[in-house]
């Protein structure tokens, strides 16, 4: 399925995606199996590092340190500061092993803004400026807010939509 634009490839753990054109490379076969190996190891090592992951009660992103892989898959057992645990995949958790691509206005990202409690929540929003060092985040719930560079991460249209859906029906049934 293409639309000239995107291309639906097989992903390295046999789930498929739409990827944008320019985001492809032509490689052979030999290179895929390297670099599927390479992304496994590099899962690896994401145990005993501090992420930033999605809690699955209520879907905000909090600060937490990755315990241990499950079973050679993508998911990771995830201690929170209040040192209960979460079974999470690797795609809701951000951290030092997270590739970093420049950011600019208009880009999805999870945010910490500048004026944290001291919790380490983050959230997701979009860039709507820059502000001396700082970017202005609109974030899901329309409040703005300043947050560093270095404490946001990028997210795809599709995640921050998703995200947004996922922390609104948390609110609905809270609201029940």
């Amino acid at each position: 399925m293409s639309d000239g634009l995107s291309f639906l490839v097989e992903l390295y753990d046999e789930m498929q995606g739409l990827v944008p054109r320019h985001e492809l490379y032509s490689c052979p076969q030999s290179k895929v199996e390297k670099v599927i190996e390479y992304i496994k190891i590099q899962e690896k090592a994401w145990v005993g590092k501090p992420v930033i992951a999605r809690k699955p009660t209520d879907y905000l992103f909090y600060p937490g340190v990755v315990l241990k892989q499950q079973d050679s898959s993508q998911d990771f057992v995830i201690r929170w500061s209040d040192n209960t645990t979460h079974t999470i995949e690797v795609t809701d958790m951000f951290g030092e092993l997270t590739r970093r691509r420049p950011l600019y206005t208009d880009d999805y990202v999870i945010a910490l803004p500048e004026e944290d409690d001291g919790g380490g929540v983050c959230y997701p929003g979009k860039i709507i400026g820059v502000q001396g060092e700082k970017l202005i985040i609109q974030l899901h719930n329309n409040k703005l807010c300043l947050a560093s560079f270095d404490h946001c991460f990028w997210i795809s249209d599709s995640y921050y939509q998703n995200s947004v859906l996922m922390i609104g029906r948390v609110k609905e049934d809270t609201n029940k």
